[in-house]
């Protein structure tokens, strides 16, 4: 869930993900990137918090390391007729349902990653990084992933008539 809701990644991106495909952490800086992840048939590098990639590897090292498995996916599943198995999509979707129910809150899978893109909008980060960050090839494609909090609109809407000159703000406009 968290390598999900910090990278944006799609869910077939993260259930594709390989050991080899983890580079060790460099804490000389925040963001780290995975290079070249299989996304929609082509690749595309995914960028994350350095602290998550070494969470990753950590996991690697203490769990995965020690699953005896032909394949070198990181997720794998915990289900007892299919114990180490690379986790399908269907099996992240019951996970995911699960999860939900257990903790009384009814979100999808692709919550995920619309929570990821309007997080970094509601931030002020430019549109044009956050199409890169979410892989996406158009804008258009970003833009309907954000779903912006009452919060925020009334707290942008706030700042702006703070200072318009229209509403009596700051008068030097």
């Amino acid at each position: 869930f968290k390598f999900l809701i910090q990278s944006g990644a799609r869910i077939s991106e993260a259930l594709s993900l390989k050991i080899e495909d983890i580079p060790v952490p460099d804490f000389s800086s925040q963001i780290s990137v995975l290079h070249h992840v299989k996304s929609k048939g082509r690749y595309r590098d995914i960028y994350i918090p350095t602290e998550l990639l070494a969470e990753l590897d950590g996991y690697i090292m203490d769990h995965r390391s020690s699953i005896k498995a032909a394949h070198s996916f990181i997720f794998t599943t915990q289900h007892p007729h299919q114990r180490n198995k690379p986790i399908s999509y269907r099996g992240l979707y019951e996970v995911f349902k699960r999860a939900g129910k257990k903790i009384g809150i009814d979100f999808k899978f692709h919550d995920t990653r619309h929570t990821f893109v309007t997080r970094l909008v509601e931030s002020g980060m430019d549109f044009s990084v956050v199409r890169i960050l979410a892989g996406h090839k158009h804008i258009t494609t970003t833009q309907k992933y954000v779903t912006l909090s009452t919060t925020y609109i009334a707290e942008s809407l706030g700042r702006y008539w703070a200072s318009s000159v229209m509403t009596g703000g700051d008068q030097s406009e």
